[in-house]
């Protein structure tokens, strides 16, 4: 259960614990940022609100998934990311606990960082 939403204009931020969501809205895309430990129920929880959010934006709806602030992942918070890859999410990754991460559960990521 999150404990504060705020929403404002096309986004949404749900703070949850230790775990922050924030969704935006941008015609068919959702970009979803994920900030602080993706454990335990905070991971239920998100794999509910996805499924939410993507059931009210129609099959077209393309999932961008930002991991950049993400401090720890558990066992349960793997699987909900290797649930959302398995759904078609596309995942960004510009620093060097974020790639890891992907590489480590198996994740294809985009990088917008420069070299």
């Amino acid at each position: 259960m999150p404990d504060r939403a705020v929403a404002f204009g096309n986004s949404t931020a749900i703070a949850m614990g230790m775990l922050r969501i924030s969704f935006q809205f941008l015609e068919d895309d959702v970009h979803l940022k994920l900030e602080g430990r993706l454990a335990d129920q905070w991971a239920d929880e998100l794999h509910r609100l996805v499924v939410r959010t993507l059931a009210g934006q129609g099959k077209n709806a393309r999932l961008e998934v930002n991991l950049d602030d993400v401090t720890f992942v558990d066992g349960c918070g793997e699987e909900v990311l290797k649930w959302l890859s398995r759904i078609g999410a596309h995942f960004l990754a510009d620093n060097a606990s974020s790639q890891w991460l992907c590489d480590r559960i198996g994740l294809v990521y985009e990088s917008t960082a420069k070299s």
